[in-house]
């Protein structure tokens, strides 16, 4: 039997979503650098941090690859499925769980 896959449309296809976006912006705001300073260190212009974190541009992925690590992040694919219990855990701690991050529930048995 020949399985079929399902091919989820972004939300927002064009341009990163607002809350990666605001991510970034964090991040490198609580590491007290500027634009200018993450542009220097990652070979990209102020301008054209400034249109990523604004939602202005669309980056390539080497480019927001280049900006996660120096912002000391690691871009991370997860199943859509458990993404928003890991929202929930990174954004509030792990006390507001009600199960296991790894719990099984967490997943369905379609994926086999």
């Amino acid at each position: 039997m020949e399985k079929q896959i399902k091919i989820a449309r972004a939300s927002n296809p064009k341009g990163l979503s607002a809350s990666l976006r605001q991510r970034l912006k964090e991040s490198r705001r609580n590491l007290k650098l500027s634009q200018d300073d993450l542009g220097k260190a990652t070979g990209v212009t102020q301008a054209q941090i400034s249109d990523i974190e604004t939602g202005k541009t669309d980056a390539r992925f080497s480019t927001l690859l280049e900006i996660a690590r120096a912002l000391d992040l690691e871009p991370v694919f997860v199943p859509r499925k458990i993404a928003v219990t890991l929202e929930t855990y990174i954004s509030h701690g792990k006390e507001t769980l009600s199960q296991p991050l790894y719990s099984s529930e967490a997943f369905s048995d379609d994926n086999e």
